[in-house]
């Protein structure tokens, strides 16, 4: 949670001196543990209430917050000052609902259907029968870690992509926590080749798709290039996969959806490998938008995704 709230600048300085870097990292792991431990003890719905309501008073007075508020200017540059403000307060506040619903991880693995609905508008028994594979693609949304659940609960064959983190220590927490879901992890960063012979095997693929990759393809994205992966649109292109949205939003009573949609369209593609890359990643993130501009209070708001430039409050200093 700590990097969600403030900036990497006494990161920066602790690059240089190597322990001071390794002890900040434990740290930080040290306190996600304890908080952890001790919000687990609680039931669900206090957690969630305490969790919200800590962010919903610290995040405003963090630095990451002007972050948020130009990613609100970005994606929402029609609303009011007002409305911005209260949907910079909202995005807060669902960070700490996704963090209270972290420390509640093993009671939602041990009976998830009481937690997560699961909505298919598309025939999942090819991807379970391993007749076809496919690539599931989603977003910061809601609770996007719990949507690894829904390949173990449609008895889906997939491995998902995860970023790595810097901090080793923090890793081993969140990959113990990831695991408790039964779906298999592939670092994004490491060789694509077991996910080539997974997908040739009939496996499926989880990844987010609203992610900046320096050196990735420049996509439009709610009006501004974001460079993007360009994994998802290539196994649909060189290995037949079927690119398949699937969305978490959060419902009136605070519990979860997860719809999986239609597969989008690769017909019409034109041009070289880049240009039919570009065209399908453009489709999903179309797909994207339209998620974020339903609900803009759920989508992670505090990462830069766009060209510095477009935070004016950070003077293009945003985080990463």
């Amino acid at each position: 949670m700590a990097r969600l709230l403030f900036t990497n600048k006494l990161e920066e300085y602790a690059r240089r001196l190597g322990w001071v870097q390794n002890l900040l990292w434990r740290i930080e792991a040290s306190m996600l543990a304890g908080m952890l431990h001790i919000f687990s003890r609680l039931r669900i719905e206090r957690a969630l209430r305490i969790c919200k309501a800590l962010l919903a008073w610290l995040g405003p007075v963090s630095p990451k917050h002007k972050l948020v508020l130009d990613n609100i200017d970005i994606v929402c540059p029609h609303q009011e000052q007002a409305m911005r403000t209260r949907i910079a307060s909202d995005a807060w506040r669902e960070v700490g609902a996704l963090f209270g619903e972290l420390t509640q991880f093993p009671s939602i693995v041990c009976s998830p259907h009481e937690y997560l609905q699961v909505e298919s508008k598309c025939d999942l028994d090819p991807y379970r029968q391993r007749k076809r594979a496919g690539v599931f693609v989603s977003a910061h949304i809601a609770n996007w870690e719990l949507l690894l659940l829904v390949f173990t609960l449609e008895r889906i064959p997939a491995l998902a992509f995860y970023a790595p983190l810097q901090n080793p220590h923090l890793a081993r927490l969140l990959t113990g926590i990831r695991a408790e879901t039964g779906c298999l992890m592939h670092n994004r960063d490491a060789s694509l080749k077991p996910v080539i012979r997974h997908v040739r095997d009939g496996g499926s693929v989880g990844t987010m798709i609203d992610v900046r990759i320096d050196g990735g393809l420049k996509v439009p994205f709610f009006g501004h290039d974001m460079q993007v992966s360009a994994t998802p649109a290539r196994l649909a292109l060189r290995y037949g996969c079927d690119l398949i949205p699937y969305q978490c939003e959060r419902l009136a009573d605070g519990k979860l959806r997860a719809t999986i949609h239609e597969p989008v369209s690769t017909e019409g593609l034109v041009g070289d490998e880049t240009a039919k890359l570009r065209e399908l990643s453009e489709r999903l993130l179309r797909q994207v938008e339209d998620w974020v501009r339903a609900s803009p209070t759920s989508w992670l708001m505090t990462t830069r995704r766009w060209e510095r430039h477009l935070y004016p409050r950070t003077k293009g200093r945003a985080s990463p």
